[in-house]
């Protein structure tokens, strides 16, 4: 260089790595060429963008959204419930789920905090907090409101059978309508916090010895709900997040991160992908062993329709829907232009 040896020029030898300013770093692949005119020695190298260390990573056994024990959903924090002798997921893996709020949040929180301070940071979600606060200690009586509902109704000559299937159908709606308001997990956990329910009216039973449970059945009140701080639920909600985000799970411990994600989706579209975010799109997947380069380029991207951008400065992989990228250039290719 200027009739210099570069310090780096020794250093251009296959596996290792360029960094390119706006460009980012590629990875020679190839022995490089030496070139010798008598006068001049040079070098030509090979190299590949630097998304091509993710071929490094593989996938074995992972699955998503297939409702197998060893599917991500199932494996998630607290994500399942039972029926019977069947576990279902509380809900799907989704494409990435955005936790920047809530590590935001977590950021922020006092040591020590209180759920009022909790508060004091989610002012657009407080109400909705005590919404379902209010709605689950409604649930937890709804039993017995249910019976003397059944009771009063059942005496004035009503159909009570259809009148439990009714009100178990708005039960459960109650319930998913809870799940899904905000950070399930905060919520579901906010009743071991010390929590001052100044607007709930609602009066308590009195004591009084518990019946019999039915067909001789023994109760047993003896487990209890661990205890948390807000602190731990917050790390526990933020946990349950990331494994049930899709990008997320397919780039564990590879170094890099979830970057943009498209945010636009087209209302009136008959095509159901289309009418949703990128973001919320749901896939199901089955890989017994494939690098996870060649999973999002090929499996992937085909799938949830979308194209996926290596950022190899920051280390972080983008996702754009294939209508968003690109100008319309109103040109037709065929066999017969070409």
């Amino acid at each position: 260089m200027d009739g210099e040896i570069s310090p780096f020029y020794d250093r251009l030898e296959r596996h290792y790595e360029l960094y390119l300013t706006h460009f980012g770093w590629f990875k020679i692949n190839e022995e490089p060429e030496l070139s010798n005119d008598g006068n001049n020695e040079t070098k030509t190298v090979r190299a590949e963008s630097g998304e091509i260390e993710l071929q490094q990573f593989d996938k074995v056994n992972f699955e998503i959204n297939t409702g197998s024990v060893s599917s991500a959903e199932m494996m998630a924090t607290d994500n399942t419930y039972e029926i019977g002798e069947y576990k279902l997921p509380r809900d799907n893996v989704k494409f990435w789920r955005d936790t920047t709020e809530l590590e935001d949040l977590i950021s922020k929180f006092p040591a020590g905090g209180t759920v009022e301070d909790l508060l004091d940071l989610m002012p657009t979600h407080a109400n909705a907090m005590r919404d379902c606060w209010r709605i689950q200690m409604d649930l937890d009586h709804f039993d017995d409101a249910l019976q003397q509902a059944i009771s009063k109704y059942a005496s004035e000559g009503y159909n009570t059978e259809y009148l439990e299937k009714m009100v178990g159908k708005v039960k459960d709606q109650f319930s998913a309508w809870q799940l899904a308001k905000g950070y399930p997990y905060i919520w579901d956990y906010i009743d071991v916090i010390d929590f001052d329910l100044t607007n709930y009216d609602y009066e308590e039973p009195s004591e009084e010895e518990d019946p019999a449970p039915p067909d001789g059945g023994i109760t047993d009140d003896t487990e209890e709900k661990p205890e948390f701080t807000v602190e731990e639920v917050l790390q526990l909600e933020l946990k349950r997040q990331k494994e049930l985000s899709f990008l997320d799970l397919v780039l564990e411990e590879t170094g890099w991160t979830v970057g943009f994600v498209d945010p636009t989706y087209v209302r009136d579209s008959e095509d159901e992908f289309e009418r949703e975010e990128l973001k919320n799109r749901v896939g199901k997947f089955e890989v017994s062993t494939q690098d996870v380069y060649s999973f999002l380029t090929q499996e992937a991207t085909q799938y949830f329709r979308c194209v996926f951008d290596f950022d190899t400065v920051n280390y972080k992989v983008n996702a754009y829907k294939i209508e968003s990228l690109g100008v319309d250039t109103n040109i037709f290719l065929s066999f017969h232009n070409i």
